[in-house]
């Protein structure tokens, strides 16, 4: 009874400062690092993608054909990872049922670690 998500799958939203070539692979990361957002639908992991994205180019640039695509990627099973403003952004679909390194820290809640700046470059406070 998993309405609206991808059958037996939630998905790890992580959030990296670190190129792609820098980033730990997605195995590991999904092993031992709490993601920074839990996300359970293909819509609602390509969301995420799209805001965050959107926060960092903040140019009105249109990310619907990347927002189409993400949703099918996730739908797929596939991993998506963008890299923008030196952080690495990835979703990761993960089997329902296995064990998580977000349940022994959050109780599975959703949740958002922030530990990226997305500044649009030379912003400084």
């Amino acid at each position: 009874m998993n309405s609206g998500s991808m059958g037996g799958y939630h998905f790890h939203g992580y959030i990296e400062e670190a190129e792609a070539n820098d980033a730990l692979p997605d195995d590991e990361r999904v092993k031992t690092l709490v993601p920074d957002r839990i996300l359970h639908t293909p819509v609602e992991a390509a969301d995420w993608l799209a805001e965050l994205i959107g926060h960092v180019l903040d140019d009105g640039t249109d990310l619907s054909g990347d927002h189409a695509q993400w949703v099918s990627n996730a739908r797929d099973g596939g991993i998506t990872t963008a890299v923008v403003d030196d952080a690495a952004l990835t979703v990761i679909p993960v089997p329902t049922g296995l064990p998580c390194v977000h349940e022994r820290v959050a109780d599975g809640r959703s949740q958002s670690a922030g530990r990226v700046r997305i500044d649009r470059g030379g912003r400084r406070r």
